[in-house]
């Protein structure tokens, strides 16, 4: 019987002894083989796959052939999946502060003279008559524009660097004002469940909703608050822990002739009963003036070794 392909996780296994091949005999098996599948089950509710925990989970009614089958299309699953959080997290590390060879520069200097500061507006609207209100009503519009104009330019540099850099993006749905929540869970719903990828968001969305009625029905901002909330619901939906980033586009010439900026590192609370140590999934996720979508790596070329940078 195949033993079980985990996922990269920041954990160890304890070691286990080897065992013997197995016979795969028609019908039910014998006591040695069942003890085995016991181990493997642990092992599975514990560091596995959903798909793993489930091939096992019918396991006193299948054959062992069967059982091999079924566990070879989870452990090939399983291979797949390490793969793909192995790109999520060079994604991440590539675009992280720490090692982005410079220091932060403040976020406030990857805008341009042309945004819009509606606070300070609505203030002197206050003192003023209704044809100055109009004109300086009319004049927000247009800096609107203007920086609207400002950031589809810093957008598409950016969108030629992942290109060249060999990223991916993965485009949100934007149903809802849920492409924050949508670019989160991609990176980390299992294959078996992508049929379910907008009942996940929706329920998602209801639990944080109920946590902040205000916010119902609006769009959501990357922010300490709104991030922590949602990664924690992710993380106890999906058992997983997750520890995400956005990055927005920035203009070259403020920021050391790099196109991008990251933002905070956010983090939320482990799932409940896991034996999960460390995060298991590290995210960047691409800030588009409010919309979100997922980054990651291209698999390498067998010849390719690549280097943070």
């Amino acid at each position: 019987m195949p033993g079980l392909i985990l996922p990269v996780q920041q954990q160890s296994l304890s070691p286990r002894k080897p065992s013997a091949p197995l016979a795969q005999p028609k019908g039910s098996m014998p006591t040695s083989q069942r003890s085995d599948i016991q181990e493997l089950q642990t092992l599975a509710d514990q560091y596995g796959t959903v798909e793993q925990q489930e091939a096992l989970k019918n396991s006193n009614s299948i054959d062992a052939a069967s059982l091999d089958a079924a566990l070879k299309l989870a452990d090939d699953a399983a291979l797949q999946e390490g793969i793909q959080r192995s790109l999520k997290d060079y994604a991440f590390y590539h675009f992280s502060p720490s090692d982005s060879g410079s220091s932060i520069i403040p976020s406030s200097n990857c805008t341009t003279d042309a945004q819009p500061s509606s606070s300070n507006v609505k203030g002197k609207q206050e003192t003023i008559d209704n044809s100055q209100a109009s004109h300086l009503e009319q004049a927000e519009r247009v800096i609107e524009q203007e920086y609207t104009k400002a950031q589809e330019k810093h957008n598409k540099l950016l969108e030629t660097y992942l290109q060249e850099n060999n990223f991916d993006v993965l485009k949100s749905s934007g149903e809802g004002y849920n492409c924050l929540i949508y670019s989160l869970v991609q990176a980390v719903i299992p294959g078996n469940q992508l049929q379910c990828l907008n009942a996940k968001v929706k329920s998602i969305r209801g639990e944080y909703d109920k946590a902040f009625p205000e916010e119902e029905g609006k769009m959501l901002r990357f922010d300490r608050t709104t991030a922590s909330m949602l990664i924690s619901l992710i993380n106890e939906e999906f058992k997983v822990n997750m520890q995400a980033m956005a990055i927005t586009a920035c203009p070259p010439e403020f920021n050391e002739g790099k196109v991008f900026q990251p933002d905070s590192i956010y983090t939320g609370k482990p799932p409940t009963s896991s034996f999960i140590v460390g995060f298991t999934h590290s995210v960047v996720i691409w800030d588009q003036n409010g919309h979100f979508d997922l980054i990651i790596a291209r698999p390498f070329p067998s010849n390719e070794t690549r280097h943070l940078a």
